[in-house]
């Protein structure tokens, strides 16, 4: 739960999402269009079940992705279908209604990769494996080490969390937000 960031969130939606939350008031995500199957990848729904205690009211609901600082709308013509309209959307939510984490640690759980606090840390938990002849590849890890692994992914929401990895990556100390509604009274 946020208490301290009172800026605003943006997020980059269809032009339908922006249409559907002026006409409806509040827009969930549905699951039916981010999967047409409507399989879920298993960090997405971890972190569905770890907002229902770190969220307001959360229903369980597949959350909103947001950032938090103003994104360039200039990169989404890359990343979305040619002649797709996308929207930036600048909304404050309310305290309690949203968590942020740093993008980089994101990155490390949805890879479902070991999340730690330092290097010497990381360096622990691989040479642990190697010395209990654990491939890193073999998921899911004999006890303890699986247990120790998603519990290690409870770290996302650690205030002593680093804002940016002693890994090499792309993300450098940018935060990002996850909201499980959005409000047109928040726009």
């Amino acid at each position: 739960m946020e208490k301290a960031l009172r800026r605003p969130l943006w997020t980059i939606q269809p032009l339908a999402i922006w249409e559907q939350l002026c006409r409806a008031g509040q827009v969930f995500v549905d699951p039916a269009r981010v999967n047409p199957e409507r399989w879920i990848h298993p960090q997405y729904s971890w972190l569905v079940w770890q907002l229902r205690t770190r969220i307001s009211n959360s229903r369980g609901a597949l959350p909103w992705w947001a950032y938090c600082e103003r994104p360039d709308l200039r990169w989404v013509r890359h990343s979305r279908p040619s002649g797709s309209r996308e929207v930036r959307i600048e909304f404050l939510p309310p305290p309690g209604a949203f968590v942020t984490f740093p993008c980089w640690a994101w990155h490390v759980v949805f890879l479902g990769d070991y999340l730690a606090l330092n290097r010497m840390e990381e360096h622990t938990w691989r040479q642990r494996l190697r010395v209990a002849r654990i491939a890193e590849e073999s998921v899911p890890f004999p006890e303890p080490f699986q247990g120790e692994l998603e519990s290690s992914w409870r770290r996302l929401f650690h205030p002593d969390l680093p804002e940016r990895s002693w890994r090499r990556t792309p993300f450098g100390k940018r935060r990002e937000a996850v909201v499980e509604v959005l409000e047109r009274s928040w726009v």
